[in-house]
């Protein structure tokens, strides 16, 4: 159980900007704990309204220039749930200040690589080939139109009140507001609205309005051919899908001691071999290349580069890897006084502008040595 001593009613504009940060952590930490069964002070409805409270405050801060925020990009699965719930309480506005995101849709290659595809084997007509079908692509409009600009703004010409937008799609588009409100300065944002067909307290588009996007779906036009397979061979300065297990040896099975020391004394003959046993703390999964050159590129197991953020990391690998082109692969750790830190602070660490003050807690605990020479 945590250390919980927030007084209710919350009132988040009287704490400082440190209390807010601190407040985010336990909020997440203490949804983890109901979720695993460990009791807390408060309930879970209690305690994402207290969180609600204390993210529109951040954003408002954030908006206004007087504190530095961003919800870290890379989450584990509380971190995943809490945030999926809070956003859905906050304007489009307050969500951009947390996130300082430069996209809101992940890009297909940055996620897990696909399951094989299997054909079925049954020929249904002649063969096709890809560049064959490839050229029958062609461009095409989804909804025309699909953003108009409505309300008071239209119909006088000017306001001093809100600045709606109707977005003619069946659910949310939060990438689409994203991309609209990114186009305004900041002092623009908390007036904006965005209506949808389904809103029950709006009637969308009945009056004077401005039809100002197309939804368009544009044919790529030199399409080239992914390979989502394992690379033949690792190449330095080259990245590739880091190895991961995505379940354990049965789909839903929970990893657990009893069923590696199950596992491991079902094959003898790894005995002989010797078995050698990597310590693993929660953090994130990366890849460091080194050059003889001295040349060093860090990835995280997404493939982004973050050695600008890590100067003792970097440092130490010149020194390690000296005069030898080498590739390793670890997890990357949050260290303070002998103890490990939750994996929320590796994320903020790399995911800060410039370096963070606690960038020398951080550990590469190296795994495997992929390529040396």
């Amino acid at each position: 159980m945590l250390e919980l001593d927030w007084q209710l009613p919350y009132d988040p504009d009287k704490i400082t900007n440190q209390q807010l940060v601190d407040d985010w952590r336990l909020f997440v930490a203490a949804i983890a704990n109901l979720d695993n069964g460990i009791d807390e002070p408060y309930t879970e409805p209690e305690i994402y309204v207290i969180a609600v409270a204390c993210a529109k405050e951040i954003a408002k801060r954030v908006h206004a220039g007087n504190m530095i925020f961003t919800i870290a990009k890379d989450r584990d699965d509380a971190y995943e749930k809490f945030i999926a719930k809070i956003k859905n309480k906050l304007e489009l506005w307050e969500l951009v200040s947390l996130t300082e995101s430069k996209q809101l849709k992940t890009n297909p290659q940055d996620e897990e690589a696909l399951a094989p595809v299997n054909p079925s084997g049954v020929e249904l007509g002649e063969e096709i080939t890809l560049e064959e079908l490839k050229k029958y692509f062609k461009s095409f409009y989804r909804t025309k139109p699909y953003i108009s600009l409505i309300g008071g703004i239209c119909n006088c010409g000017k306001t001093k009140g809100d600045i709606d937008f109707f977005i003619n799609a069946l659910q949310r588009d939060i990438a689409t507001e994203f991309r609209i409100i990114r186009m305004f300065p900041k002092n623009y944002w908390p007036r904006f609205k965005f209506i949808y067909p389904d809103d029950e307290m709006h009637p969308g588009k009945f009056t004077n309005h401005l039809d100002i996007f197309n939804e368009k779906i544009d044919a790529i036009s030199s399409p080239e051919l992914v390979l989502m397979s394992a690379p033949k061979k690792v190449e330095l300065f080259k990245f590739a899908k880091l190895l991961k297990p995505a379940h354990g040896r049965y789909k839903g099975e929970v990893y657990t001691v009893d069923n590696l020391i199950e596992i491991v004394n079902s094959k003898p003959e790894w005995y002989e071999k010797k078995i050698v046993i990597n310590v693993k703390y929660d953090g994130i999964h990366c890849r460091a290349d080194h050059s003889k050159e001295g040349r060093v590129v860090v990835w995280t197991e997404e493939g982004n580069k973050i050695e600008s953020k890590l100067p003792t990391i970097v440092s130490e690998l010149k020194k390690i890897c000296k005069d030898h082109d080498v590739v390793i692969v670890g997890e990357l750790e949050s260290w303070k006084k002998g103890k490990h830190q939750a994996r929320q602070l590796t994320t903020a660490i790399i995911h800060t502008k410039g370096i963070h003050e606690e960038e020398k807690s951080l550990k590469f605990n190296i795994f495997d040595c992929l390529y040396y020479k």
